[in-house]
């Protein structure tokens, strides 16, 4: 049984008046076959085959009417139900219609008058069972047109129920329950605040067994931390006593040059950074080009010549 706060996926406006037109066409017929079965056991007739398959069936219509006009009248009718409920009276329907039209082919295609039935009771039968194949007609099309309404809500009934599951996730979420999706893949729902506070890393008093959580870690290694050795590794590139110039990242600094290819780029340049000096050109007071050792071809024009 459903919820009665959950919503119907039944759309009221289709619904209710498909309905009624077969409550009305089904009551109609149904009246109709009880007066022939009257009047035909009462003279003595036999009732025929096809007035008993279309009196079976508009009772059974009738039950199923009545039992799911209750049904949703608690918000419990379920489409699946309604729906099979409805092709197998559809089926019904359409064999009543297949029978009678069968039995009735020469009446129907008659004019009601009194020439043709020769009695007014004639005509007056004449046009019962022309009532009666027309509304037997419309029963069958609007059960027809039930079945669909049915798929439909079975269709939005699927979406309902994601609809449900979502907004029942994201309650669980919003007052202080447990993340769904956590659980759902193994992990860990514990709040923030149960999480002990971790001192912090203090970097003058090193702990060779203390690790470190960095980028490494996320590639499944740890490091350990050494500062102690990171110190003691990089202070080998610390400027030595009697230097004065700074380095940046091991490359030392250019001072100022005094050659005038130098001296303008020397006075605009903003960082102390070039891969052009080295520890090694400090003496030089200017740019010179390389100029090789003399060779015994150099005075065969082989190679330079000062």
């Amino acid at each position: 049984m459903r919820n009665r706060n959950t919503p119907s996926p039944y759309r009221p406006g289709a619904f209710h008046f498909t309905r009624a037109f077969i409550w009305l066409s089904t009551l109609i017929v149904t009246g109709i076959m009880i007066y022939f079965v009257v009047h035909l056991h009462s003279d003595g007739f036999k009732v025929p085959y096809a007035f008993l398959i279309i009196l079976i069936t508009c009772l059974l219509t009738l039950i199923n009417l009545l039992l799911t006009t209750l049904l949703y009248a608690r918000n419990s009718l379920r489409p699946v139900f309604s729906l099979s409920a409805n092709v197998i009276l559809l089926i019904l329907w359409i064999i009543s219609l297949a029978f009678l039209g069968y039995s009735m082919r020469g009446t129907l295609m008659t004019t009601c008058n009194v020439d043709s039935w020769g009695t007014s009771t004639g005509v007056m039968v004449c046009r019962v069972y022309k009532t009666l194949f027309s509304f037997i007609v419309v029963a069958t099309v609007f059960t027809f047109v039930h079945t669909i309404i049915d798929g439909v809500a079975r269709k939005d009934q699927r979406n309902l129920a994601v609809l449900a599951a979502y907004d029942s996730m994201n309650n669980n979420a919003s007052y202080g329950g447990q993340d769904y999706k956590l659980h759902a893949r193994g992990e860990s729902a514990v709040p923030l605040a149960a999480v002990p506070a971790v001192p912090v890393h203090d970097e003058s008093r090193p702990d060779p067994n203390a690790t470190r959580a960095d980028v490494y870690n996320a590639l499944g290694t740890v490091r350990h931390d050494d500062t102690a050795q990171q110190q003691q590794y990089h202070q080998q590139f610390q400027p030595q006593g009697g230097h004065d110039v700074e380095y940046y990242d091991g490359v030392p600094d250019v001072p100022p040059a005094n050659g005038v290819r130098w001296a303008s780029a020397a006075a605009t340049r903003q960082t102390p950074y070039s891969p052009l000096h080295t520890r090694f050109d400090e003496q030089q007071t200017g740019y010179e080009a390389f100029r090789p050792h003399r060779t015994p071809y150099d005075e065969g024009g082989y190679g330079y010549r000062g």
